[in-house]
């Protein structure tokens, strides 16, 4: 590849930023996540949706390493 991200848009593209009931979404599911620290499943779909919020928006893939990291110290043999 070209190292370009692929999900980047054409130069001079207006900016693309998450809808506010989306992020509204994304907290909620952050704070259920951080209800019940030992559901996997919970924590699994935050990582996932935190990671593709993180495409459009780049302060969410920390948090998306976060919470994929904490499914692996709980369940080290996971591969989603």
């Amino acid at each position: 590849g070209s190292g370009e991200n692929p999900a980047a848009m054409p130069e001079g593209h207006p900016q693309i930023e998450i809808p506010a009931d989306v992020v509204k979404a994304i907290t909620e599911m952050k704070k259920q996540a951080e209800a019940a620290p030992d559901d996997l499943a919970i924590w699994t779909r935050l990582a996932g949706v935190q990671y593709r919020a993180g495409l459009i928006d780049k302060r969410y893939l920390p948090e998306s390493t976060t919470s994929f990291e904490h499914v692996l110290e709980r369940d080290p043999k996971n591969l989603e």
